[in-house]
């Protein structure tokens, strides 16, 4: 098989993998970003909107949408944070907790047994091989969007004191 076939056949499972968990929003009637948005915040850590747009990739008009919907629904407060001028803590209150538990319920059921039945035939390192795989991705596309970049901004001299 070829290296284009690996990774088509990567990039396959990964957009069929995307729609599983619109899919696992939809049992619990939440749509795709808000699924992804409460899963990014249900790890007990401190996220920005920066940080969700940088690490799990959700446009900034949506993430803004979200965000606002989820203060008004008393799901999500907002505290700023040190040593920044303008980013603001998103922190689910105790009733976005409950709201996010319910939400990811069916999701994390489903993915105990998925997972536990891939690693009756896989090692764990195939999460570990997945995520240099698309560490890779990143470096390479960032070199070619900068390359592509100097080439846009090349202007060849032009000698003209002939």
């Amino acid at each position: 098989m070829s290296n284009r076939e690996y990774v088509r056949r990567l990039i396959n499972a990964i957009y069929y993998l995307d729609g599983l968990y619109e899919r696992g929003g939809k049992l619990s009637g939440v749509e795709g970003n808000m699924t992804v948005f409460l899963y990014a915040l249900d790890d007990g850590k401190t996220h920005t909107q920066k940080s969700l747009q940088e690490e799990w990739m959700l446009p900034r008009t949506t993430l803004n949408t979200i965000v606002k919907r989820c203060e008004k629904e008393g799901y999500l407060t907002l505290e700023p944070v040190k040593g920044t001028r303008r980013e603001k803590a998103l922190l689910l209150t105790e009733k976005g907790k409950a709201y996010t538990k319910e939400v990811l319920a069916d999701i994390y059921a489903v993915e105990e047994e998925a997972i536990t039945e891939t690693l009756k035939e896989c090692s764990s390192d195939f999460v570990s091989e997945f995520e240099l795989f698309v560490s890779n991705l990143d470096k390479y596309f960032k070199k070619h969007e900068d390359d592509k970049q100097a080439e846009e901004n090349y202007a060849p001299c032009i000698n003209d004191t002939d």
